[in-house]
């Protein structure tokens, strides 16, 4: 509390203190509502590039208790940021996802990963890797998991 009241000039954490940015805030809000902009209740307030930010922080300590629109959130931030970390690493653009195979083995290598090391669904993965629908994709899983389940018997 005391670095959030620093960063507004409010100093150390006392009643008055935080009676001031609770002002602050709320006049930010009426603000905003009557410039026409919407304000939508939810865990968070600012623009999309700062909630994604936020996103990555918390992805791997959500519990339980946190809400599951907060952990899916986080799931699909963790699996956006793999995607478009891949995309560099390989050289392509968001166009190349929709103009290469469904089965291209890249992106089936990708859809490996994000269903091993995310919570996004099938559903998810299959839309954002332009790899068909999910039915398709969860056989192309299927499939992969059983010729890696040969190579492993072969070794």
């Amino acid at each position: 509390m005391d670095r959030l009241l620093g960063e507004h000039g409010l100093g150390a954490d006392t009643e008055a203190s935080r009676q001031i940015f609770a002002e602050r805030m709320e006049t930010r809000r009426r603000g905003e509502l009557e410039a026409g902009g919407k304000y939508q209740r939810g865990w968070g307030i600012g623009d999309k590039p700062f909630k994604e930010k936020l996103l990555l922080r918390i992805a791997g300590q959500l519990g339980e208790h946190h809400p599951g629109t907060l952990r899916m959130a986080a799931a699909a931030a963790q699996a956006e940021a793999m995607v478009l970390k891949e995309l560099t690493r390989l050289g392509w653009t968001a166009a190349d996802l929709t103009q290469r195979r469904k089965g291209d083995a890249q992106k089936l290598a990708l859809a490996v990963r994000l269903r091993a090391q995310t919570t996004v669904s099938i559903r998810w993965i299959a839309g954002r890797l332009s790899m068909g629908s999910w039915k398709s994709l969860t056989s192309r899983l299927q499939e992969w998991r059983k010729a890696q389940e040969d190579v492993n018997v072969r070794d």
